[in-house]
Parts: structure tokens; sequence; C-alpha cells
């Protein structure tokens, strides 16, 4: 992963200000992007050095 995004309800949802009570452990940042350093034996089309993001 070299860059990872998280946006303003992601935010608030860690401080505890949004409009749903926060539940931990909770996955933040569902946006990111990097190079792909492995694959497994069903990873597809992916292949180590392609650029990918979420």
């Amino acid at each position: 992963m070299h860059a990872l995004g998280l946006n303003r309800a992601e935010m608030m949802y860690r401080e505890g200000a949004y409009v749903i009570d926060s539940v931990f452990p909770a996955t933040l940042g569902y946006a990111g992007a990097g190079v792909v350093v492995a694959v497994g034996d069903d990873a597809g089309e992916f292949q180590i050095g392609d650029k990918v993001s979420v």
C-alpha cells in the first residue's frame, strides 16, 4: 500500500462524532493504491509489479 484515503465520515466515526455509534475494531479506509508484491494461486489476472487501486 503506497497511499490510503480516509474521508470525513471515517474520521468522524473514529472520533465518535458520526451519526451512528463507533464499534471497534472497525475497518476504516477503503480507498488505497499500491503495487502487487506477491500473488497467491487464485490471484487471477494480477501479477507481481502490477499497479492497483481499491
